[in-house]
Order: structure tokens, then sequence, then C-alpha cells
């Protein structure tokens, strides 16, 4: 928990300069500062800190979701999402996605991506050829990425 004065000589609370408490948290990877509120607004240090508690718990049950949505992400969907993506983008999909319809779909893409790397050592390669296009070129792929 953290608190900062405010520099504005006109916002005081009980004759002092006005607090706001801020929380941090790591999401994704990245550090995100919270500010919960003012002294002046009803906030204390305890309801900041109560906040930040509820956050924590609201992102790790957040990652209980994630897995278990990893666990049946197959290869097509994963593909799916990275093409429509590129069409999107006006990215030229069309050679890439003939190329995982031919060697990819029908054969490795209706296993999740953790039994094809079980099942088949050939599979890594599918999981290769998107996850190298995820990776590149699409910016929001964090929730993909982390998947695979």
């Amino acid at each position: 928990m953290y608190w900062r004065e405010t520099t504005d000589p006109k916002r005081r609370h009980n004759g002092r300069p006005d607090r706001c408490y801020d929380y941090c948290l790591r999401e994704a990877g990245k550090l995100k500062w919270v500010a919960v509120g003012w002294v002046s607004e009803g906030f204390s240090e305890q309801k900041a800190a109560n906040m930040r508690r509820e956050a924590l718990e609201k992102l790790a049950r957040g990652d209980e979701v994630v897995r278990e949505q990893a666990a049946r992400l197959t290869l097509n969907m994963a593909a799916d999402a990275y093409f429509d993506w590129m069409k999107g983008e006006q990215k030229h999909a069309v050679p890439e996605q003939c190329r995982y319809d031919v060697h990819v779909r029908n054969s490795l893409g209706h296993l999740t991506i953790w039994q094809g790397k079980k099942k088949n050592p050939g599979f890594e390669a599918g999981v290769e050829v998107v996850r190298r296009g995820l990776l590149c070129a699409h910016p929001a792929s964090g929730s993909w990425r982390s998947r695979l």
C-alpha cells in the first residue's frame, strides 16, 4: 500500500493536504498501479488494502480459468484465431493458411496442444508454425502465447 499527498493547495482534508491511496499488482507480467481514492472521499488505508486483496484474488481465480481454457485449446482453434487476425490486419494469410490446411489441419489440428505434444512428435512442428506466427505478428497474443 502506498499513499501520496496532493500538490493542489485547494485540496485539503482536516487542515492538511489530502492523501490518495494507491496499490500495485503484477498483471500479465506488467506492474499495474491502481489509485483507490482520497481520504476526503472516505477511503482509508484498510479499505485500500482490502481492495488490493480482492484484486489479487480475482487474478488468482482468473489464472485457473485460463488453465482450464488452455487444456481445451486445440491447434485448429489457435490457428483459426491467428488467421482471422491476419485477415483483419490485411496481411497475406493465404499462403500460410493453405500450408496449414494441407499439412496440419486434418491430421493433427483436432488435438489439444498438450495432448498433441505427448502423442505425436510431429505435432510440435504444427504448434511451432502457429506459435511463430502468433509471436511475430499478433500484438495482443499474450493470452494465446501463454497457452502455447
